[in-house]
């Protein structure tokens, strides 16, 4: 340091031990951590998998059958929390990152702090009894055995493995292909999806009444088809921005109409059962599927074709979607995009029936069987009335 010009020093230097013993104590420290925390990750997903479900299925309940197109307006309260807590910790996380702080622990405290509150509401909240279903095996079997319901949910977990894609992949994406190292990106990535979710949850039940349910899930396809498209040519993470506005449609509408669409063609007394299906396939096995495939993907072929692919496969998913319920289901749909949201709400029961694939005694018996209640001649007290 004393010296007018630089000086070279040659060293060689031999060190034993020490390298092998730091590296054995941090993987010691690795191997904990991860088990710690894939514990902790494990039970928190278990406890908060009936969450969402169960919330769909209180709401639909309290919203009635005449307001269940409501749905939508009443749920975007939650995103427009989630959008608000995105966007503060992520400031928080790059405010206290400058500092020799934790910069992470002020969103678990946050976390922590609403979970608590949410908590405290929910013991207060009355919860109808007929939320509860006495044969759930039963009747989540009779669910399954028809084509059309069946179809339905693997086109809900296909969704689902696509948000696990998203949720696992794209921020890895922006920071390690992008060179991404601001906190604030994800964080207004979440602030985008959010403000585009909130409009069209608030506007679901009428793209549902108008177009009906099958073209709200026939959008989301498309949506999902130009969303990972746009992925593939990103060259820069800002541009990730504009795209997430897509997420109001592929979230937003496929959502509102699933949940929507599950509470219709479930006997009275199995909406909980639906949507825990729902929540389920969705954000369960189809996340952690999607998660899983994508990663197997990404070392195979890149996470820029691996994003070509699910668009491709978006795409030709569509198309089968379109020509299956148009040929195969064809008896089983409605003759107008309305009539799915009037049933159970005082619509033409020609319309449910063909929805449901019932007939009338059928659907007597599967009332019956899942609420222990005598069965009636419908058609006979009609016409015991017209004699009268």
């Amino acid at each position: 340091m004393l010296c007018s010009d630089d000086t070279d020093f040659v060293c060689d230097l031999e060190c034993s031990h020490v390298d092998t013993c730091t590296h054995k104590v941090a993987d010691d420290l690795s191997q904990t951590s991860f088990w710690f925390f894939f514990i902790l990750f494990l039970l928190g997903n278990i406890l908060f998998a009936p969450i969402m479900s169960l919330g769909d299925a209180i709401l639909y309940d309290l919203l009635g059958e005449k307001n269940r197109h409501k749905w939508g307006k009443q749920r975007l309260w939650g995103t427009v929390g989630f959008a608000m807590f995105a966007v503060v910790s992520t400031l928080s996380i790059d405010a206290l990152s400058k500092t020799n702080m934790n910069s992470f622990s002020v969103s678990f405290y946050l976390f922590s702090a609403l979970n608590l509150s949410t908590a405290l509401i929910s013991c207060v909240m009355k919860i109808s009894h007929n939320l509860a279903c006495g044969q759930l095996l039963k009747g989540t079997l009779t669910l399954l055995r028809n084509r059309k319901t069946a179809v339905f949910l693997l086109v809900v977990f296909y969704f689902g493995s696509l948000t696990g894609a998203i949720e696992a992949f794209l921020y890895w994406f922006l920071e390690d292909e992008l060179g991404n190292k601001l906190k604030i990106i994800p964080g207004l990535c979440s602030l985008i999806a959010c403000s585009a979710e909130i409009p069209l949850l608030y506007v679901s039940g009428y793209f549902i009444k108008r177009f009906g349910h099958m073209y709200c899930l026939y959008a989301a396809f498309f949506a999902y088809t130009l969303r990972f498209t746009a992925y593939s040519f990103l060259t820069n993470a800002w541009q990730v921005l504009p795209v997430e506005m897509l997420h109001g449609i592929t979230f937003g509408i496929m959502w509102a109409a699933a949940t929507s669409y599950g509470s219709i063609i479930t006997p009275e007394g199995m909406s909980g059962t639906i949507q825990g299906l729902l929540s389920g396939v969705h954000f369960g096995f189809g996340k952690g599927v999607g998660s899983l495939v994508t990663g197997q993907l990404y070392s195979q072929i890149g996470i820029r074709w691996t994003f070509r692919l699910y668009a491709i496969s978006s795409f030709v998913l569509l198309i089968l979607y379109v020509l299956v319920n148009k040929f195969v289901f064809k008896e089983d749909s409605p003759t107008r995009p309305g009539e799915e949201v009037e049933l159970k709400t005082g619509g033409e029961k020609e319309a449910e029936d063909r929805l449901l694939g019932n007939n009338t005694a059928e659907q007597n018996d599967t009332h019956a069987e899942f609420h222990d209640e005598p069965k009636t001649d419908e058609k006979t007290d009609s016409l015991r009335t017209e004699d009268i």
